[in-house]
């Protein structure tokens, strides 16, 4: 007589049959491109998703977020998140006109109107990929 396998047997030898292969589109593919993790991690699926399914902030949230952080153009105190870092950045590069090259000492005037530590606010816009340098010119990304 066949002797009957425990159920727990058969769940194993089922999981363990070959997957079938998922298709994936190519606009679900290109989804990650825009993403804000490092290229490293953007391929797995739940950093994707988070960043997809996670609120977006409006104008309005945004300027509620900053309130305590920044007014009439200058930064009142620096934030200890990222996050609200990243916000108060934004507002900083804002001052800097896309494509227009600038020299040390001008981003440094510039960036003294909005903290006396303009060399920390410059060391963040650069680290964080808001500003870009070589050989002493500075200009703005994207």
């Amino acid at each position: 007589a066949a002797r009957r396998q425990p159920p727990i047997v058969t769940e194993l030898i089922a999981l363990e049959q070959p997957e079938r292969e998922v298709r994936v589109s190519e606009v679900d593919r290109q989804q990650h491109r825009g993403s804000v993790y490092p290229r490293s991690i953007a391929h797995f699926g739940f950093y994707n998703d988070r960043e997809v399914l996670a609120p977006r902030h409006d104008a309005a949230a945004e300027m509620r977020i900053l309130r305590p952080f920044w007014r009439d153009g200058r930064i009142l105190r620096w934030p200890a998140r990222e996050s609200r870092r990243r916000l108060l950045l934004e507002e900083v590069i804002r001052a800097f006109p896309p494509g227009k090259r600038f020299s040390e000492p001008e981003i440094d005037a510039i960036l003294r109107e909005v903290w006396p530590d303009h060399c920390q606010l410059r060391r963040a816009l650069v680290d964080r990929e808001l500003l870009n340098r070589r050989d002493g010119v500075y200009w703005r990304v994207g």
